[in-house]
């Protein structure tokens, strides 16, 4: 069924209104996109997404996501420890791209993610981590990154770790994902990491 003119033209109104509160869940325009709540249609969020990436909005994206620090590495394993002779240098144990489960809601005794992240600017950048499931689209675990990554002249890395502390409702494939907050517009994704959750 093709949309019908009034309910895209609702669609811009909505469209609309987020751009100029600056809280539209627009991502970067080669990650995919996911209409917002209040749209009625696919179709025309598509169509807005076009006419608004050559307005200039995708430009604006791609330059937040530039400003941000990269993620060098992403590894999720059962424990992180740091080297108590050598600084900076961290023992990870246990590396995996997914677990297995006897049942569900499944709750990890231990599962750590470990981040090596790199900024070729000085500064204090807050962030988060989250895990979503890919099939239902939920957040099932949200954390700071803490403390926050910071970077000086002569210090562009940065090492942390996160413990996931999370049930897994079911079966399938999660995101672990790594974002960024931005004084104004919306927060930046600078990482994903799938994990696989199986049943014994």
């Amino acid at each position: 069924m093709r949309p019908r003119p009034a309910a895209m033209a609702q669609d811009v109104l909505v469209a609309r209104a987020r751009f100029r509160k600056g809280v539209g869940q627009l991502r970067h325009p080669l990650e995919g996109t996911m209409p917002p709540p209040g749209f009625t249609h696919p179709r025309g969020f598509a169509i807005i997404l076009r006419v608004a990436n050559s307005l200039g909005f995708g430009i604006l994206v791609m330059a937040a996501v530039a400003l941000m620090p990269r993620v060098r590495m992403m590894a999720i394993c059962d424990g992180v420890r740091e080297s108590k002779i050598e600084p900076g240098v961290f023992h990870l144990k246990g590396v995996r791209q997914g677990i297995t489960a006897e049942a569900f809601p499944f709750t990890p005794s231990r599962l750590w993610l470990f981040l090596l992240l790199s900024s070729p600017r000085p500064g204090v950048f807050p962030g988060y981590v989250r895990v979503l499931n890919d099939k239902t689209e939920k957040i099932i675990f949200y954390a700071h990154l803490e403390p926050p990554p910071t970077f000086e002249e002569d210090e562009p890395y940065w090492a942390t770790r996160v413990p996931i502390r999370c049930s897994f409702p079911e079966e399938g494939r999660y995101t672990v994902e790594v974002w960024f907050f931005q004084k104004q517009g919306t927060d930046v994704l600078k990482g994903e990491h799938p994990f696989f959750v199986e049943k014994w």
